[in-house]
């Protein structure tokens, strides 16, 4: 039994890991200068901001739609990911952020979701490349 635990935690550390490699790429492709030498910058997770919104889940159809409303400043991106228990997350879709000094709306439609009842998180990546996360919502 503890065995099958440890494996569950490795498994989630994984996960964690894997996401935040693949925010890497897609953010490096939002921020590269081709005119500029490539550079292996890391991103900053801020542990103190970890849940910056909590977005809304509505159903639509066969389909869910994610909402969130922020206060933006630097965001240069928002990711959206789904998963099936809550631990291990994978992208589904991303949005540009509109970057103004206001509160603004977004709203995500996943087109394809899991036949379990899936939780979605948001992953908000600043300019500066910290990462934030929204809370965890089903």
């Amino acid at each position: 039994m503890k065995s099958a635990t440890k494996k569950n935690n490795i498994l989630k550390g994984l996960g964690f890991i894997f996401s935040i490699a693949a925010l890497w790429v897609l953010f490096s492709s939002f921020t590269s200068n081709k005119n500029s030498k490539k550079t292996t910058e890391a991103f900053i997770i801020d542990n103190s901001k970890i849940k910056f919104c909590s977005p809304k889940i509505e159903n639509r159809n066969v389909e869910k739609v994610v909402k969130w409303t922020v206060e933006e400043d630097i965001t240069s991106l928002y990711v959206i990911e789904r998963s099936n228990d809550g631990y291990v997350f994978k992208m589904v879709g991303y949005t540009p952020a509109v970057s103004q000094d206001k509160k603004v709306s977004y709203e995500f439609v996943d087109k394809n979701p899991s036949s379990t009842e899936p939780y979605y998180r948001v992953t908000k990546i600043n300019k500066d490349k910290t990462v934030y996360f929204s809370t965890i919502e089903k």
